[in-house]
């Protein structure tokens, strides 16, 4: 459903260097290829600066995985304003830190969210 709305230009989809780096890593091809597929849906690249790698620091200093807190620091420098994990471990250890307006949803609570707004 996320696929299609982005497709259709319902949702907006952010990409990253960051994202980019952590695709080329899967080991399985058709994997690799499926995700970097999705990744070509996304409307805009964020690139990681310096406010970023701050954020990244205090989210990691917090109890983040270093990618993790990269991930979710680029979402907040970027105003996202949905951060969608199906990862349980992050998103039970960021549900408590504050990121100001980026909210943290599974894929399930971003559709609601989007059905919401629509």
């Amino acid at each position: 459903m996320l696929l299609k709305l982005a497709e259709a230009g319902g949702l907006s989809l952010l990409s990253s260097e960051a994202l980019e780096f952590e695709i080329g890593r899967i080991p399985n091809p058709g994997r690799r290829q499926h995700a970097l597929l999705m990744l070509s849906l996304a409307s805009e690249r964020v690139v990681v600066s310096p406010e970023a790698e701050g954020l990244a620091r205090t989210l990691h200093g917090a109890g983040l995985q270093p990618m993790d807190a990269l991930h979710r620091a680029l979402a907040v420098v970027h105003r996202a304003d949905f951060f969608c994990s199906t990862d349980d471990r992050l998103l039970k250890e960021a549900k408590g830190l504050e990121t100001h307006t980026t909210k943290l949803v599974t894929p399930i609570e971003l559709v609601m969210e989007v059905e919401t707004c629509t």
